[in-house]
């Protein structure tokens, strides 16, 4: 596995990810800015009666008020969601991997003493370049002597 390969794949998927956040909250801020605009105009038609543009600065910056009070936990998950991408915590990391919580954090000590992760003080786990490393160096291994293992095929005796 080529880890520079893989952690430029992420920074992309960050990328689009918060990129796809920004098409979503323009979208809705010009939804929003008609929206708002056509309302304006109705009232101002049906109170004044006449037709008269209805709009302005003030009015875009109310509807960029009203898109941030729909989407700001939307906001608030992407964000959270990008930054959790570069660590994960010891909870997170056991049930992903299926590990009892107990197994896991003495493999995390070890480890912790290899240099091959590091656990900051909020319980969050990060893997190191020498971490990152002996990975590299354990599939390169695995692909070479276990990859090429051949089972014989199975044959039914009748």
């Amino acid at each position: 596995m080529d880890w520079d390969e893989t952690f430029d794949e992420i920074s992309s998927g960050r990328v689009g990810y918060a990129l796809y956040g920004l098409l979503k909250t323009a979208a809705y801020w010009i939804i929003t800015v008609f929206a708002l605009g056509l309302i304006g105009n109705l009232l101002t038609f049906i109170i004044f009666g006449k037709a008269g543009l209805f709009g302005g600065f003030v009015w875009a910056l109310f509807s960029i008020l009203i898109v941030y009070l729909i989407l700001r936990n939307d906001l608030s998950r992407r964000y959270n969601e990008i930054r959790s991408l570069d660590r994960m915590s010891k909870t997170a990391l056991a049930t992903s991997t299926g590990l009892a919580y107990v197994k896991l954090v003495k493999y995390l000590a070890w480890m912790s003493e290899k240099g091959f992760v590091e656990v900051d003080a909020n319980g969050a786990v990060v893997l190191t370049k020498a971490g990152a490393e002996a990975y590299n160096e354990l599939v390169q291994w695995i692909m070479k002597y276990v990859g090429q293992l051949k089972f014989p095929r199975l044959r039914l005796r009748t």
